[in-house]
Protein backbone atom coordinates (compact mmCIF):
# COMPACT_ATOMS: atom_id res chain seq x y z
CA UNK A 1 0.00 0.00 0.00
CA UNK A 2 2.63 2.27 0.83
CA UNK A 3 4.50 1.31 -2.67
CA UNK A 4 1.13 2.60 -4.12
CA UNK A 5 1.16 5.55 -2.64
CA UNK A 6 4.52 6.59 -3.58
CA UNK A 7 4.40 5.47 -7.09
CA UNK A 8 1.23 7.50 -7.31
CA UNK A 9 2.99 10.90 -5.85
CA UNK A 10 6.05 10.00 -8.41
CA UNK A 11 3.46 9.87 -11.79
CA UNK A 12 1.43 13.14 -10.42
CA UNK A 13 4.84 14.78 -10.35
CA UNK A 14 5.44 13.22 -13.67
CA UNK A 15 2.79 14.42 -15.03
CA UNK A 16 3.07 18.21 -13.78
CA UNK A 17 6.48 17.77 -15.31
CA UNK A 18 5.14 16.74 -18.91
CA UNK A 19 2.57 19.68 -18.88
CA UNK A 20 6.05 22.01 -18.59
CA UNK A 21 6.98 23.65 -22.18
CA UNK A 22 10.43 21.99 -23.48
CA UNK A 23 12.41 25.60 -22.99
CA UNK A 24 11.03 25.24 -19.55
CA UNK A 25 12.56 21.90 -18.57
CA UNK A 26 15.50 23.18 -20.47
CA UNK A 27 15.53 26.05 -17.51
CA UNK A 28 15.07 23.67 -15.30
CA UNK A 29 17.80 21.60 -16.15
CA UNK A 30 20.29 24.01 -15.96
CA UNK A 31 19.37 25.49 -12.79
CA UNK A 32 19.61 22.11 -10.91
CA UNK A 33 22.52 21.72 -12.42
CA UNK A 34 24.00 25.21 -11.37
CA UNK A 35 22.68 24.51 -7.96
CA UNK A 36 24.53 20.85 -7.75
CA UNK A 37 28.03 22.31 -9.62
CA UNK A 38 27.84 24.84 -6.29
CA UNK A 39 27.11 22.80 -3.60
CA UNK A 40 30.27 20.10 -4.97
CA UNK A 41 32.24 22.88 -5.46
CA UNK A 42 31.94 24.15 -2.12
CA UNK A 43 32.08 20.90 -0.54
CA UNK A 44 35.44 19.83 -2.32
CA UNK A 45 37.19 23.36 -1.79
CA UNK A 46 36.34 22.98 2.04
CA UNK A 47 37.30 19.34 1.90
CA UNK A 48 40.65 20.24 0.70
CA UNK A 49 41.00 23.31 2.19
CA UNK A 50 41.44 25.62 -0.80
CA UNK A 51 40.67 29.23 -0.50
CA UNK A 52 38.65 30.25 -2.96
CA UNK A 53 39.84 33.44 -3.86
CA UNK A 54 43.66 32.37 -3.83
CA UNK A 55 45.49 31.52 -8.14
CA UNK A 56 47.64 28.87 -6.89
CA UNK A 57 47.03 25.34 -9.36
CA UNK A 58 45.38 23.51 -6.63
CA UNK A 59 42.14 26.12 -7.32
CA UNK A 60 42.39 25.54 -11.22
CA UNK A 61 42.56 21.35 -10.60
CA UNK A 62 39.59 22.21 -8.29
CA UNK A 63 37.65 24.13 -11.28
CA UNK A 64 38.43 21.59 -14.00
CA UNK A 65 37.43 18.94 -11.87
CA UNK A 66 34.18 20.62 -11.03
CA UNK A 67 33.58 21.66 -14.99
CA UNK A 68 33.69 18.08 -15.63
CA UNK A 69 31.60 17.25 -12.85
CA UNK A 70 28.70 19.93 -14.26
CA UNK A 71 29.07 18.67 -17.70
CA UNK A 72 28.11 15.45 -16.54
CA UNK A 73 25.77 16.71 -14.37
CA UNK A 74 23.85 18.23 -17.41
CA UNK A 75 24.03 15.68 -19.45
CA UNK A 76 21.82 13.59 -16.61
CA UNK A 77 19.82 16.48 -15.89
CA UNK A 78 19.09 17.00 -19.93
CA UNK A 79 18.35 13.43 -20.41
CA UNK A 80 15.95 13.71 -17.07
CA UNK A 81 14.44 16.41 -17.98
CA UNK A 82 14.37 17.33 -21.68
CA UNK A 83 15.11 13.80 -23.24
CA UNK A 84 17.02 12.60 -26.40
CA UNK A 85 14.10 12.36 -28.23
CA UNK A 86 15.16 11.14 -31.63
CA UNK A 87 12.43 8.73 -32.42
CA UNK A 88 9.01 11.25 -33.31
CA UNK A 89 7.00 8.01 -32.55
CA UNK A 90 7.89 8.01 -28.77
CA UNK A 91 8.09 11.63 -27.63
CA UNK A 92 10.12 12.04 -24.15
CA UNK A 93 7.74 11.84 -21.46
CA UNK A 94 8.39 12.72 -17.61
CA UNK A 95 9.49 9.27 -15.38
CA UNK A 96 10.93 9.14 -11.82
CA UNK A 97 14.21 10.11 -13.22
CA UNK A 98 12.72 13.55 -14.08
CA UNK A 99 10.78 13.57 -10.48
CA UNK A 100 13.96 12.41 -8.72
CA UNK A 101 16.05 15.03 -10.71
CA UNK A 102 13.52 17.98 -9.27
CA UNK A 103 13.41 17.05 -5.94
CA UNK A 104 17.24 17.41 -5.83
CA UNK A 105 16.78 20.81 -7.18
CA UNK A 106 14.53 21.80 -4.33
CA UNK A 107 17.31 20.09 -2.03
CA UNK A 108 20.35 22.00 -3.72
CA UNK A 109 18.46 25.24 -3.34
CA UNK A 110 17.60 25.22 -0.11
CA UNK A 111 21.28 24.22 0.74
CA UNK A 112 22.45 27.02 -1.56
CA UNK A 113 20.07 29.31 0.61
CA UNK A 114 21.23 28.16 3.78
CA UNK A 115 24.52 28.13 3.34
CA UNK A 116 24.18 31.60 1.96
CA UNK A 117 22.36 33.00 4.93
CA UNK A 118 25.16 31.19 7.48
CA UNK A 119 28.05 32.43 5.80
CA UNK A 120 26.30 36.08 5.91
CA UNK A 121 25.04 35.69 9.67
CA UNK A 122 28.58 34.63 10.75
CA UNK A 123 30.30 36.96 8.01
CA UNK A 124 28.40 39.50 10.09
CA UNK A 125 29.35 38.35 13.86
CA UNK A 126 32.97 37.49 13.24
CA UNK A 127 33.24 41.10 11.83
CA UNK A 128 31.13 43.07 14.85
Amino acid sequence: MAKSAQSSRIDLWARRLNRLPRPARILLSLVVTLELVILVWLALSQMFGINLFSTDSSLTVLLVVVLALGLVFYGIAWWAMVGFDSDPEHPWRAGTPAVILSILGVGGLVMVLVLGVLGLVLKYVVYQ
